[in-house]
């Protein structure tokens, strides 16, 4: 017996069910899942007009009568929606825009950033200093140490007493040139404002640089960006 088929309407795909489908009845497209009536084909409905014409064809057999075919389910006859959701209109008002100067004006401004921005020569000219200071101190000492050492004969007395005196203030110059590059790194990270003064004060006996840097220290904004709390 052949088997009847039905073309989606909406898609065109062609469904060759097992069971015979009632007409009438709906039918879903497994492709694009569009429900529409089940109506065979116009190919499968002249087969089997030309099959009950034909002199040949057998009288059909009575049949009994068919059991009633319980009514197709409300989800077979009406397409199912619920894949599909459903716009909602929102009619809250969209929030206005901000410019990053309104941003950047919402939240305090860091006091801070200009002062370590005023800081960066200064502090650079008395970690120079400082460097220049404990290298000289290095050379005085070696100096100091060199015929004590590699004297032949080593000096005795008096002079052995010098080089010792000498030996010893290069070793205060270098604590001294690691003083101002302490207080150097104190100012520059705005720690400390006591280090970063005796420093400059230091620098004012050592190179003569530090009453620039003091001046620049008694600035207003310089004393605001060491007032303020830094991060944690």
């Amino acid at each position: 017996m052949a088997v009847s088929t039905y073309t989606c309407p909406s898609c065109k795909a062609v469904l060759r069910p097992s069971q015979p489908v009632a007409t009438g009845k709906k039918l879903r497209c497994p492709k694009c899942s569009t429900v529409f009536t089940a109506v065979p084909d116009a190919a499968d409905e002249a087969a089997v007009v030309k099959r009950s014409s034909s002199p040949n064809a057998a009288a059909p057999k009575a049949k009994a009568p068919p059991a009633p075919v319980a009514a197709p389910a409300a989800a077979d006859d009406e397409e199912d929606n619920s894949a599909y959701g459903v716009a909602k209109e929102d009619n809250a008002p969209a929030a206005p825009k901000l410019t990053i100067g309104q941003i950047r004006d919402r939240f305090p401004k860091s006091k801070r950033g200009p002062a370590i921005r005023m800081l960066v020569k200064p502090v650079n000219a008395l970690i120079t200093s400082g460097i220049i200071i404990c290298i000289a101190a290095i050379v005085f000492f070696l100096y100091g140490m060199w015929p004590l050492v590699f004297g032949d004969p080593p000096p005795t007395g008096s002079e052995k007493t010098n080089r010792f005196m000498m030996m010893g203030a290069a070793v205060g110059a270098f604590l001294y040139g690691a003083v101002i590059c302490f207080g150097a790194f104190k100012m520059q990270t705005l720690e400390s404002y006591t280090w970063a003064m005796t420093a400059a004060v230091m620098a004012i006996v050592a190179l003569g640089i530090g009453a620039w840097v003091i001046s620049v220290l008694r600035n207003e904004v310089v004393l605001d960006g060491f007032a303020e709390k830094g991060p944690v």
